[in-house]
């Protein structure tokens, strides 16, 4: 289990600093008993278009029946906004080709990972190829797989 190397995701217009906020945020849930697999930047701070009020949309990985977290108050400071998954259930979301899984695979920004991470890349790059998955401005296209 470990972090990633430090990653510039900005500043709230308070002066939060964003990747320690979520550093701190991890700790908390782990803390907590929250068997996390992994948390994942999505959205325009993985992608570095934020603006300091950007809000902060992460994918988070839980290996527990009870995927509701605990109350972090200080997570509302980045204004967090957590889509939260188990791990087949992420599976079946890129399966399915849900947004949410398909950007965490295309830009996705791991700030924690116990080693799930690789293995969810690896299955969203397979299907990107078998399917002509190409990112366009509105979201996905499903081109002509390669011969």
């Amino acid at each position: 289990m470990a972090f990633s190397k430090r990653v510039d995701l900005g500043v709230t217009p308070e002066g939060v600093d964003v990747f320690d906020a979520l550093c701190r945020y991890v700790r908390f849930l782990l803390s907590r008993g929250v068997k996390l697999r992994c948390l994942v930047v999505i959205g325009s701070r993985a992608r570095g278009s934020w603006k300091p009020w950007s809000d902060t949309d992460v994918l988070i990985v839980v290996d527990q029946a009870d995927k509701r977290l605990p109350f972090d108050e200080n997570a509302f400071k980045i204004d967090i906004e957590p889509r939260v998954f188990r791990p087949d259930e992420l599976f079946r979301a890129l399966r399915e080709l849900r947004l949410t899984a398909l950007e965490a695979g295309d830009h996705g920004v791991p700030i924690y990972d116990d080693g799930f991470w690789a293995s969810f890349k690896a299955e969203f790059e397979k299907l990107r190829k078998a399917l002509g998955l190409e990112r366009i401005d509105v979201g996905w296209r499903v081109g002509a797989p390669p011969t």
